[in-house]
């Protein structure tokens, strides 16, 4: 399992299915934990995870189309936490006891990354004074 998944290969793949302006998820401090978008039978649909840096909070999108549309429109921030995703039952499109595994793996390894640098950066201006 990795961060991006099948129809999704960065956050710009991202920005652009769902029509959101160039470095959206960069500008508002949205890290991508988890993003999979499939699309078979004229049909698609997506599911993504985000840890927003500042306020240190989970966030979920869904989104899903017919083949007249894609995901634009669809990008709505909703407060999540991983225990919750956890619980729900797996769909043909989602095992979400995986994800989740592999969203606190990941999460732990970015808030650890995070407080290294604060870490260091707190050193660094001690040196400085």
């Amino acid at each position: 399992m990795k961060t991006f998944n099948d129809l999704f290969k960065s956050n710009k793949d991202i920005e652009e299915r769902f029509r959101l302006d160039p470095g959206y998820l960069k500008k508002n401090d949205l890290i991508t934990i988890y993003a999979q978008y499939n699309y078979e039978d004229y049909s698609g649909g997506a599911f993504l995870l985000f840890w927003h840096k500042k306020s240190n909070r989970i966030f979920e999108v869904n989104g899903s189309h017919c083949s007249c549309y894609g995901l634009e429109g669809q990008f709505t921030l909703e407060p999540t936490k991983l225990r919750s995703v956890v619980m729900r039952e797996s769909s043909g499109r989602y095992n979400y006891k995986d994800i989740a595994k592999f969203a606190s793996i990941r999460l732990l390894r970015l808030k650890s990354a995070q407080l290294l640098k604060e870490k260091q950066n707190g050193n660094t201006k001690k040196q400085l004074h």
